[in-house]
């Protein structure tokens, strides 16, 4: 399975997802991006000493309340190419259809197949579910589990609309968990 998770809660949650209706994994696999990508982001930005610019980013009315501008802030401090930018962004947008639009109830409705096709990143990692990673020491720990997790899903393919939104999600949820938990940070020390 390629979702990580931190404790048995978060197991029991992305478990169950895949038995939840489209509706419902569509609105919480997009926030469960959201969640890891302003956990990558905080990990690379700096916050004052009294913890007080963090709040006023990211809160209700800061520059990186939305999930949009979250999105574009990961591209432009470096956390992914545009490609994944993109992406995250059809997920918003899939995230918000099912929000703003009560009765949308799946994928296999039109706006929401032409968005789903969109996604890239789900052909670009294939799934072999019979590679075994090997890896020994320390520094290649985190090179392993990421291969692992490309290589491994929770679907057995991206022919369906929801096996692809579901690979999308959980490749990016993964990277997003990998950057935010175990890579070393790319932050830039102040100058002066």
């Amino acid at each position: 399975m390629a979702w990580i998770y931190e404790d048995d809660d978060a197991r029991e949650f992305f478990t169950g997802l895949k038995g939840l209706p489209d509706r419902a994994v569509g609105l919480l696999a997009a926030t469960i991006l959201e969640v890891r990508l302003e956990s990558a982001l905080k990990v690379n930005l700096h916050d004052s000493a009294n913890k007080k610019l963090f709040r006023m980013l990211f809160d209700y009315s800061g520059v990186a309340a939305s999930f949009g501008n979250r999105i574009n802030l990961g591209f432009a401090i470096g956390l992914y190419t545009e490609g994944t930018m993109s992406d995250l962004h059809v997920i918003r947008r899939i995230r918000n259809e099912f929000t703003n639009k009560q009765f949308l109830k799946d994928f296999d409705v039109q706006g929401m197949r032409t968005l789903i096709l969109t996604l890239r990143i789900a052909e670009k990692y294939e799934i072999n579910m019979n590679d075994k990673i090997s890896s020994s020491g320390y520094e290649s720990c985190s090179f392993a589990l990421a291969s692992s997790v490309i290589r491994q899903s929770s679907v057995e393919n991206v022919i369906s609309l929801r096996n692809r939104f579901i690979r999308s999600v959980e490749l990016i949820a993964a990277f997003l968990f990998l950057e935010g938990h175990l890579s070393e940070s790319v932050r830039r020390s102040p100058k002066f």
